[in-house]
């Protein structure tokens, strides 16, 4: 399978055509409750995971921080304090060449007594889709069962760490459904 990312314009390609991802489908099937997935809340999301990868790629300037994600940044260096993961990828783009879906894995850990985890990093409020996103993300990127957490990091400096149970089931049934609704 031929993945391709585009993120400039936040699209993917798998074998030169333009799938959805994950927040496409959970939109155009009213998952996502739009009340709170703001274009405000998105660019702070996108902010706290442009800062944490320069983190873990040791390449992050404290100066070029914007003061109003210092607290998240914080609870992440705490993350990293206490559980000392060991990052093996990060925003790793991955596909599902048979549903036609891709996504972004934002890390995958090594974390001691637990093994290989897919953990993805929230700035905002926990939501019932944040288990179908990751169960997605384990589909397109694994066949061997990995443990997902979601990692929602706190304006204050502070997080917490949530183990998400496997629900492939219902994420095939949406997708499934997508799939269906737009005749692929």
């Amino acid at each position: 399978m031929n993945l391709y990312y585009d993120d400039e314009l936040h699209i993917y390609l798998i074998d030169g055509e333009v799938v959805p991802g994950l927040t496409d489908i959970f939109m155009d099937l009213g998952i996502i409750n739009i009340r709170w997935y703001t274009e405000g809340s998105r660019d702070r999301g996108t902010a706290v995971h442009k800062i944490t990868e320069m983190y873990d790629r040791g390449s992050l300037d404290m100066n070029s921080v914007d003061p109003r994600l210092i607290g998240f940044l914080e609870g992440y260096k705490l993350f990293h304090e206490e559980v000392k993961p060991k990052v093996l990828e990060i925003e790793l783009p991955v596909g599902h060449r048979l549903l036609r879906y891709a996504s972004k894995i934002d890390r995958i850990y090594n974390i001691k007594n637990i093994g290989k985890a897919i953990v993805d990093l929230k700035s905002g409020a926990k939501e019932r889709w944040h288990k179908l996103q990751l169960s997605a993300q384990h589909m397109a990127y694994s066949k061997e069962p990995l443990s997902l957490f979601d990692l929602y990091l706190k304006s204050n400096g502070t997080y917490k760490l949530e183990q998400q149970e496997h629900d492939e089931n219902t994420w095939l049934s949406m997708v499934n459904v997508y799939n269906w609704k737009h005749n692929k």
